[in-house]
């Protein structure tokens, strides 16, 4: 890799695709294949989300879900940002290290807060 603001070992050619021969076949074949399914797993779905008392209400709120997320789409994300436009040069050396150094901790708390979620 060149240093900064170069072009990188795997930076290509002005025209040229990185990925010129298009989706694998075999992945075309397996979705095709997996489609004629859909509406046999969409039924096998709605069963476990009405199976009762003899399927865990685990699997039966995860079904929903899938249900609702292929009729629907799944939920937008939203991202609370800051769209105020400063120039940066307005700023003390001091501003944007604190400014940064807030950031940075609120991304390690989200993370964190990621990772015990997982646990």
């Amino acid at each position: 890799m060149a240093g900064k603001g170069g072009k990188r070992s795997t930076s290509f050619k002005t025209g040229q695709s990185g990925n010129p021969g298009g989706r694998p076949k075999a992945l075309v074949h397996v979705q095709a294949l997996a489609r004629e399914y859909t509406e046999e797993a969409i039924l096998k779905l709605v069963a476990i989300m009405r199976g009762g008392k003899s399927i865990p209400a685990q699997a039966q709120a995860g079904a929903a879900g899938q249900i609702l997320d292929r009729g629907w789409g799944k939920p937008a994300q939203t991202q609370g940002i800051n769209v105020n436009k400063h120039d940066v040069r307005q700023y003390t050396r001091a501003e944007l290290d604190a400014a940064l150094a807030e950031e940075l901790a609120l991304e390690r708390e989200a993370q964190e807060k990621a990772r015990d979620r997982k646990h």
